[in-house]
């Protein structure tokens, strides 16, 4: 960590500052794991709190307790609007290089999750995968998203890259009144879990639908040459694309 939690971070302690303060927010260390994690729960009211585990190298501690506190309050909202029986929370473990066993680590973060006694739930997010998850179903029994013989579970990446193509779909119906992605040039930001689904999912809709699709990564030269020998996919280079901030516009 190149930085503590400022003065400044500290007044976010509670809450983004836009809405209600979280209702619980828990940090933990495990100095054999090298363990460093926050859990945010912003809100039980429908339900246990619902959101995954981020795995992340945070430039700062701030940055990491920023992210818990905004993704969680993200969940609270998400899970509203889908009718589940769910509230909002998230996890993130801070990456560093004490960290060298991986299913120590997530044991360790299991034994975190178990303590709060099913208030929050965890499951996949950036950075982490279903062996991650496996490791800490050792130590609670509060995880979703498990792997399930011949059944729904297991890795979601190519379950959130369907939703974002449907969201695309949304997006192109609204503003330029088309039914079909027919000729649409569809630009992705980042070939991470989703946006390099191995099968491809996100990617694979846009080009059945006639849409044209564009990658961007700015640290993953390898995806962008295998990019380039899928047919109907295009590398957009390592430039980050240009990003409206549509907060507090978009009605």
């Amino acid at each position: 960590m190149t930085e503590r939690i400022t003065p400044e971070a500290a007044g976010r302690l509670f809450g983004t500052g836009e809405g209600p303060s979280h209702e619980r927010v828990t940090l933990a260390t495990d100095p054999d794991s090298g363990l460093q994690a926050i859990i945010a729960i912003y809100s039980t009211s429908l339900g246990p709190a619902f959101g995954g585990c981020r795995y992340w190298a945070y430039p700062a501690e701030s940055d990491a307790l920023t992210d818990a506190l905004r993704l969680s309050q993200g969940m609270a909202y998400k899970n509203a609007l889908a009718d589940l029986p769910f509230g909002g929370g998230k996890a993130v473990i801070l990456r560093t290089p004490a960290q060298t066993d991986r299913t120590k680590l997530f044991r360790a973060f299991g034994r975190m999750v178990q303590s709060l006694d099913g208030s929050y739930i965890t499951a996949e997010d950036v950075g982490t995968t279903v062996e991650d998850m496996v490791a800490a179903r050792t130590q609670t029994r509060y995880i979703s998203g498990m792997p399930r013989e011949g059944t729904f579970g297991g890795n979601p990446s190519p379950k959130t890259a369907y939703g974002v193509f449907v969201g695309i779909e949304a997006a192109v119906r609204y503003v330029l009144d088309h039914n079909s992605l027919q000729g649409v040039s569809v630009a992705v930001q980042g070939l991470g879990s989703v946006g390099w689904d191995p099968g491809g999912a996100g990617a694979r809709a846009v080009r059945r639908a006639g849409g044209i699709h564009h990658g961007h990564h700015q640290r993953r030269g390898g995806c962008l040459r295998a990019l380039r020998a899928r047919r109907g996919d295009h590398p957009g280079g390592g430039r980050r694309l240009p990003v409206q901030d549509c907060r507090g516009r978009c009605q």
